[in-house]
């Protein structure tokens, strides 16, 4: 798979709102997302492979926020996911256990999957990432079925994720390799929301 060089984004997300989304005591130094569409075009499952560095004494917990309710998030490494939970509209989270405290400075690395069960529910065609925090080193994947290829691709940038305000603000088109797949690397991610949106032109059949 052919990786873009990393580039720098850093734009101007309003802060999260007091509560569950308030600021977190880590920074994320080193994130890959490897997202995967099943035959249906949907999300089938979704892989996270991230290495933190705590901000403060004391860390014991990682959060995890995704847009689908309808989601299980299993444990490979570095944590133990609790039962998910909704924070607001289509937002949940899930709480990642570290089986050590972190102290200012110390780093930790995490692995885990998410699975997505079936549903009726549409899911917008797109897999982004907002950062409100700094993210260093971060790399995107989405890898499409065989049997359901987009006819377009987008690298994109939104405004926010939280309507009414989650406007697509820049695009601009990318092509699937021979993988069926496509890829960005980001050196820095902050205050901004990015990630690929795609387009299928035709509905499924049945």
């Amino acid at each position: 798979m052919t990786v873009e060089p990393g580039q720098v984004i850093i734009g101007e997300l309003p802060p999260p709102a007091e509560g569950p989304l308030g600021s977190v005591p880590y920074q994320t130094i080193e994130l890959n997302e490897f997202h995967e569409l099943g035959p249906d075009g949907r999300p089938a499952r979704h892989r996270t492979v991230q290495t933190i560095r705590a901000l403060v004494d004391g860390v014991s917990t990682h959060r995890y926020v995704f847009d689908l309710g309808e989601a299980r998030v299993e444990q490979i490494h570095g944590g133990t996911p609790g039962d998910p939970y909704r924070i607001k509209g289509n937002l949940w989270a899930v709480e990642l256990t570290l089986p050590r405290t972190l102290n200012t400075s110390d780093e930790h690395s995490l692995e885990y999957v998410t699975t997505f069960r079936d549903s009726e529910n549409p899911v917008a065609p797109r897999f982004r990432r907002a950062a409100h925090r700094r993210i260093e080193n971060a790399a995107f994947h989405v890898t499409f079925h065989p049997d359901r290829l987009p006819t377009h691709v987008w690298w994109a940038r939104w405004a926010d994720y939280r309507p009414p305000n989650d406007h697509i603000i820049e695009r601009t088109p990318v092509d699937l390799d021979d993988q069926n797949a496509v890829a960005r690397h980001v050196s820095v991610l902050e205050q901004a929301v990015a990630g690929f949106l795609w387009q299928f032109d035709q509905p499924l059949s049945g």
